[in-house]
């Protein structure tokens, strides 16, 4: 009886360090977020000292469709407070296109940078369909 009861908790003990590790590695994976209107939305920032590299990049599913891309480059002191846009660009693409927006502008330092894309997908009539944002990494100047 001593014999079975051991193997039935050693049965027990492995069974659930074997689900614990599986159900860890379900949960680690990335979730990825579907739209009805949009494809694939990114926001890129790269910083080499004083010079940004922003970009930005949009693409609707559909044919009958526009993609209108808004990138921002926003800051906030190092010290704390709220992200303020200090330029900005636009980009535009028809249909399936990818609307590309690729730019370089100046930093300061003492501030954290981050670049916002706003991607909106409109129909023929100029009616807004959908709205995605996409923010990059953030970068210390």
């Amino acid at each position: 009886m001593l014999k079975r009861s051991l193997c039935l908790i050693l049965i027990v003990v492995l069974l659930s360090v074997t689900l614990g590790v599986y159900a860890e590695n379900v949960i680690l994976e990335p979730v990825q977020e579907r739209y009805s209107y949009t494809n694939s939305v990114y926001a890129g920032l790269q910083i080499n000292g004083t010079t940004a590299i922003c970009e930005g990049k949009g693409r609707g599913i559909y044919t009958y469709t526009t993609t209108h891309l808004l990138v921002m480059l926003q800051r906030k002191p190092t010290s704390g407070g709220s992200w303020a846009s200090v330029a900005s660009w636009t980009g535009t693409a028809s249909g399936m296109g990818t609307a590309l927006v690729s730019q370089t502008t100046s930093v300061s330092a003492g501030y954290t940078y981050r670049v916002r894309v706003r991607c909106q997908i409109k129909d023929s009539d100029g009616t807004v369909l959908e709205t995605v944002y996409q923010y990059s990494h953030v970068w210390t100047v």
